[in-house]
């Protein structure tokens, strides 16, 4: 069995190589972490988007009532078929 030489400092190269595979590590982190913002703020504009969806969804249920059918490429309005 080979002895072990117990280095008081580290090469380097080996310095290098921890320094570089750490500033990649951090590098992805902040990019995880943007990613995550980014993620937030989707989110929540896309709440703000169903909510305002909701509120003319409403309107036009107020105005038109509840027992219609719209045809949201031409905005026809028709009364519910039952059946």
């Amino acid at each position: 069995m080979a002895k072990k030489i117990k280095p008081t400092k580290l090469t380097s190269e080996e310095l290098q190589s921890l320094r570089t595979s750490l500033q990649e590590i951090n590098q992805f982190k902040i990019s995880l972490a943007d990613l995550e913002i980014q993620k937030s703020e989707t989110l929540l504009s896309l709440k703000d988007l169903k909510n305002k969806f909701s509120e003319v969804e409403n309107s036009i249920t107020k105005k038109y009532g509840d027992d219609i059918t719209l045809n949201i490429e031409t905005g026809e309005i028709k009364p519910k078929e039952n059946g």
